[in-house]
């Protein structure tokens, strides 16, 4: 959802056989219409809205190395924020727009969490794992930009930027966990998919009350191909792909 909750940005599979590739599009729940506003045959499927809604950051396969980039759609340019052999994947824009979260590769083929400034510069490793077990994945930010989530194998992580704080939630009994994300209006809630171990192959979606550390389920028996959640801005809608 853009930032006013009038459009919706998603990537787009287009074309066939060797011309397959990715097209950026914007849906308008105003009017009902579709636009292409970038065709990219190595779009990540992670992407966000700067705020303001007059950028779009996306990671992107240009020659060898993915780097992170942002689309202006006033100048209709596009800029990198990364130029390395690093792999950086999956980067969210922090509600403030100074900060981009995302995941990088290490030489063992695990990922890690990285900051960098939305306008390039340093990069700053958040996590040292040493442990597939503990690999972040579905990076988030809390709606001040004063924090940031991210789920590993065995918890979900709760992270405060100004401080070597952090809080730890269990996931006992869930596995397949994914899409992770703080609630636009409740930072105290944090929105997660699930399945409930030997479930089958429907999941839940849940709510985490940071206050009681316990997750609630909120929508039971989600088909197994739905993905890719995202909250409207005032916390009533949410899309997905299915």
């Amino acid at each position: 959802f853009s930032s006013d909750g009038k459009m919706i940005l998603y990537t787009h599979r287009s074309g066939n056989g060797e011309d397959q590739g990715s097209a950026l599009k914007i849906y308008s729940l105003e009017d009902q219409k579709t636009s292409t506003i970038l065709e990219d045959a190595n779009l990540n499927l992670s992407h966000s809205w700067f705020p303001k809604d007059e950028k779009i950051l996306f990671s992107s396969r240009q020659g060898e190395e993915r780097d992170l980039w942002l689309y202006s759609l006033k100048e209709d340019s596009k800029y990198q924020i990364t130029n390395d052999k690093a792999e950086e994947h999956d980067p969210v824009i922090s509600p403030d727009g100074e900060w981009v979260l995302f995941l990088q590769e290490n030489e063992e083929g695990r990922n890690e969490l990285y900051l960098i400034s939305s306008e390039g510069g340093e990069k700053r490793q958040i996590t040292s794992t040493g442990n597939f077990l503990f690999t972040p994945k579905s990076p988030a930010w809390s709606p001040d930009s004063k924090e940031i989530a991210y789920l590993s194998f065995t918890a979900l992580v709760v992270r405060k930027m100004d401080k070597d704080e952090q809080e730890e939630f269990g996931m006992a009994g869930l596995s397949n966990i994914d899409d992770l994300l703080f609630h636009p209006t409740d930072k105290d809630l944090i929105f997660f998919n699930a399945r409930e171990s030997g479930g089958g192959f429907s999941s839940n979606l849940y709510l985490l009350s940071r206050e009681t550390g316990l997750p609630k389920v909120w929508k039971e028996n989600r088909p197994f191909l739905e993905t890719s959640y995202h909250f409207s801005p005032d916390g009533k809608n949410l899309t997905y792909a299915r």
